[in-house]
């Protein structure tokens, strides 16, 4: 049995069963799924909102039950402060999870 997130950002949407995972962890720590945007062509990443940070330990919760790995990317606006949105990575063979600041 398997279950999907159906009220998902309409302008980006996940494009692939891990990411769909990854919003499915995010909705059950009280994400609003409509909030949640994946994007990138090569590298993918995920945002929340616009551009709210997402904490720590909700990364970390999600690196541990998925193949992957979060990367920050932290932006300074001027007009709007920090902007924050996550590189998504695969872990490879026997690496432990992790969250990554860039």
């Amino acid at each position: 049995m398997s279950i999907k997130v159906t009220n998902t950002n309409k302008d980006y949407p996940p494009q692939t069963l891990i990411e769909d995972k990854i919003l499915l962890l995010l909705v059950m720590k009280g994400f609003n799924p409509e909030r949640i945007e994946f994007r990138g062509e090569e590298q993918r990443y995920v945002r929340n909102d616009y551009w709210k940070s997402i904490e720590m330990e909700i990364l970390e919760y999600i690196c541990k039950h998925t193949n992957v790995y979060f990367s920050e990317i932290a932006v300074e606006d001027e007009d709007c402060g920090y902007l924050y949105a996550y590189d998504i990575k695969r872990k490879k063979d026997g690496m432990e999870y992790k969250y990554v600041i860039v």
